[in-house]
């Protein structure tokens, strides 16, 4: 492990959000994390996390990531002005640029921008797939090849499965909710921290886990039922990272 230090001290250079050092530490923690018991973790988590926009090693779905990077919390920049600390998107857009809709979605992969071109990474949602450092047009070539064959597989038409790299300055230190969501918050936030534990418990047997998936289930029902009675109070951006937080956490349930 005393190898990737000088990669860590490499990818702390030259950022640009008050919050380095915590950066640098989650990165440095999700190379050193020991495998997930269970599969979900993600890309999107890794991104997300390393930038300090989530708390805890989860799965992330498509629609939370987009949430996140739709917010106010975060900025798209221009290529040639991303910088190490930036949340890079690597999405499927049409000819025309825009984000395909429709039941494949547009993201497909996301990572954390390094200096000298490194990236962040985890590829996959499998236990044994790594958080690692990687040039960031590996990760790019890797991800336009498989998006690709994917699009042939689905049979989308060439038109809509052109990939597209964007870049995101995200402020994790400005999310303020909306006074009628806090409580709702609080609780799924309470949740998103049990399914952490859930993918690094060793000691559960298969009966406990499918006893803790149930029950997860309904506490997610019995979220979004509350969810329900919300309505339009809150600012609709807040309402859809509730939204995608709440998909995200019953993904890998089932």
């Amino acid at each position: 492990m005393k190898s990737l230090f000088p990669l860590i001290l490499l990818f702390s250079l030259n950022l640009h959000a008050a919050n380095d050092l915590e950066q640098v530490a989650r990165v440095q923690a999700l190379v050193e994390r020991r495998e997930a018991v269970l599969n979900g973790p993600n890309c999107w988590n890794a991104a997300l996390y390393s930038r300090g926009l989530v708390e805890g090693v989860r799965h992330v779905d498509g629609p939370e990531f987009t949430a996140w990077l739709s917010s106010p919390l975060c900025t798209e920049v221009p290529e040639d002005q991303a910088t190490s600390g930036d949340v890079v998107a690597l999405r499927r857009v049409t000819r025309e640029g825009k984000l395909v809709k429709g039941p494949y979605g547009a993201e497909i992969h996301g990572y954390l921008l390094g200096s000298d071109g490194w990236g962040f990474t985890k590829n996959g949602t499998n236990r044994k797939d790594s958080y690692h450092f990687e040039e960031s047009a590996s990760i790019i070539r890797l991800y336009q090849t498989s998006n690709l064959k994917e699009c042939r597989m689905l049979g989308i038409p060439k038109e809509a499965c052109h990939l597209k790299a964007q870049y995101f300055r995200c402020d994790p230190a400005a999310l303020s909710w909306d006074d009628s969501l806090t409580a709702l918050v609080s609780k799924l936030s309470t949740l998103e921290q049990r399914l952490h534990a859930f993918y690094f418990d060793e000691t559960r047997t298969s009966e406990e886990r499918s006893a803790f998936k149930q029950a997860m289930s309904l506490e997610i029902r019995g979220l979004r039922n509350e969810f329900t009675l919300v309505g339009e109070k809150a600012p609709a951006w807040q309402l859809e990272l509730i939204d995608g937080r709440l998909a995200s956490a019953a993904v890998f349930l089932f």
